[in-house]
């Protein structure tokens, strides 16, 4: 059965720039702006229109006084019927310490605060090994609703502007492979989430809903061999 017609316009623009020192620090700034528009006409006398518009600011800092340092920046825009607008910024700083190549220690701290009150420390500990191959990493996860879940209109769906934040702690384990002559590496990722959010049907409509608790787990292996 005839449902709709659904048309799509994405647009982004993208400035970079680097500066390279040769005793301070690599830095970097990204800049992306982006614009999406989504026209819906259920029928010949509905029509929904979602317009949304998201500004990036990415600036890095590579050994930095021997730190590296991230941080983000973004603004977003709900244009169309009941406008909506959020900022947020999520920085991240970490620093290493190696025994040779058979440890390597990455300890980080990660801070993100949003115009919504949030403001949440975002730990990560990540501990490998070159010579063994072996590597482990664990950090708390805190993951702010999409534009789309909160405020998305039309097309048998509608966001749910009371969602809540996904939070929770991953670990992730990984070995790949020392010897030239076995190609491979293993991953497996455990992830343990608080207020998953995933779209379920409300009567007729698809609107997204925040679970109590979710675990995950992956298993990953790959054979990669340049010839």
């Amino acid at each position: 059965r005839n449902v709709g017609i659904e048309d799509d316009f994405n647009s982004f623009q993208t400035v970079k720039a680097r500066l390279v020192t040769q005793k301070l620090a690599v830095l970097t700034a990204n800049l992306t702006a982006q614009y999406n528009q989504i026209d819906y006409d259920q029928t010949a006398t509905q029509h929904d229109k979602t317009q949304m518009h998201t500004t990036d600011l990415l600036l890095t800092a590579e050994n930095f006084y021997g730190f590296n340092v991230s941080s983000v920046f973004s603004l977003e825009n709900k244009i169309s019927g009941s406008s909506q607008q959020r900022f947020h910024n999520t920085s991240k700083i970490d620093w290493s310490w190696s025994a040779g190549d058979w440890v390597k220690i990455i300890p980080s701290m990660g801070v993100l605060a949003s115009t919504n009150k949030d403001f949440e420390l975002l730990p990560q500990l990540t501990v490998s090994s070159k010579k063994t191959g072996l590597s482990v990493s664990a950090f708390r996860q805190f993951v702010l609703p999409t534009f789309n879940q909160l405020y998305w209109e039309g097309g048998g769906g509608k966001g749910n502007p009371d969602l809540k934040p996904e939070e929770g702690w991953a670990v992730v384990s990984g070995w790949k492979s020392p010897f030239t002559f076995l190609p491979l590496s293993l991953t497996y990722t455990y992830a343990k989430y608080g207020n998953k959010i995933r779209w379920v049907y409300n009567g007729k409509t698809l609107t997204p809903v925040n679970t109590v608790s979710a675990d995950y787990r992956t298993f990953e292996a790959v054979i990669a061999k340049d010839f």
